[in-house]
């Protein structure tokens, strides 16, 4: 299956909603694990001029500041430094967790 995004996109959520929409609209997936998903993008070109919606979204704005204040970081910190939550193993998430806050995870 494919999906066509109705404009042109650098945000990460739209993919990534996109993806998960097409997942889960699989028959006989809900509920079922996966093992492996591809994803991948075509048409790509450079930012350049293009149309603006007439009432744009106010959270579309904030996403593209974030994921500029994200970009900036990790290129200067590295790829690792800021990384979703949602992909840290939970053993992992404890060791952030005590290095941030001094305590010893158990």
């Amino acid at each position: 299956r494919r999906v066509t995004l109705p404009s042109p996109t650098d945000l990460t959520e739209d993919l990534y909603a996109q993806s998960r929409q097409l997942l889960e609209a699989r028959a006989g997936l809900k509920g079922r694990a996966v093992r492996l998903v591809g994803v991948s993008a075509s048409n790509l070109g450079a930012k350049g001029v293009q149309q603006l919606p007439l009432f744009p979204e106010p959270r579309q704005a904030k996403l593209r500041e974030v994921a500029r204040a994200v970009d900036a970081i990790r290129r200067k910190a590295g790829d690792q430094a800021i990384v979703r939550a949602s992909l840290i193993e939970k053993a992992e998430k404890r060791k952030r967790t005590a290095r941030n806050s001094n305590h010893v995870a158990s």
